[in-house]
């Protein structure tokens, strides 16, 4: 590839400009035959020492040339690379989407940011401390997947099923949790702050979050049937 942009940007530069001086040329008057004029300017220096000059293109050195087509190839290679290792990544996340089934993964420390995860499957999943700012997880399956410390600013959950689901010290800060369901969830310590829980299913839970909206409370629910469990309302 490197070969073959060199000989581009020099096939280029030499049709730009055409002002290409040579160390030798044998045809001295310029004419474009070898003639007898041409061979006495050459025998006037017979004997004597040579030193052979630089390529020039617009007075310009070639090897400076090339150093600096060398650095834009070496330029652009990097950036080809960087855009390449983008679409692999994107088309990683692209590909988590629309009802794919991850139960029981290990997905521990993943970074999902802006994923459209509608639809998919994550029973079970182990998404501690993973990246999911700003994802969609619209309609989707979270039951008894393990989502401490994980990072859920700005996710739309609506109507995610979350039963029995682990947020410990999650950050759900302006999550959208509505119709959303929490039975059994545990919350301790996650931060609900402007978390949008309308229509959400906040019951039987474990522990309280911090932060709650306006308008909410974190109180015991004496109807789950199990001690120690909260809900909020």
């Amino acid at each position: 590839m490197r070969a073959g942009a060199l000989f581009f940007f020099l096939m280029c530069w030499g049709h730009a400009t055409s002002q290409v001086d040579y160390p030798y040329n044998p045809d001295s008057n310029g004419d474009s035959l070898i003639g007898i004029s041409d061979l006495i300017d050459m025998l006037a220096t017979f004997g004597g020492p040579f030193q052979p000059a630089p390529i020039t293109l617009e007075d310009e050195p070639l090897e400076s040339i090339l150093t600096t087509l060398i650095q834009q190839v070496n330029a652009l290679q990097t950036q080809v690379a960087d855009l390449e290792s983008e679409v692999v990544s994107k088309d990683s996340i692209i590909a988590l989407t629309w009802g794919k089934s991850f139960v029981n993964a290990d997905l521990s420390g993943a970074t999902f940011i802006d994923a459209n995860l509608s639809y998919a499957d994550f029973t079970g999943a182990d998404l501690s401390g993973a990246n999911l700012t700003d994802s969609y997880f619209y309609l989707a399956s979270l039951d008894l997947s393990n989502l401490s410390e994980a990072n859920l600013t700005n996710t739309d959950l609506f109507q995610a099923s979350l039963m029995s689901a682990d947020l410990t010290g999650a950050n759900l800060s302006f999550a959208l949790l509505g119709e959303a369901d929490l039975s059994g969830a545990s919350v301790a310590g996650a931060d609900f702050f402007d978390t949008y829980l309308n229509g959400a299913i906040l019951n039987c839970l474990e522990g309280c979050p911090m932060n709650l909206p306006n308008g909410y409370a974190c109180v015991p629910d004496e109807t789950c049937g199990e001690a120690e469990r909260f809900k909020i309302e």
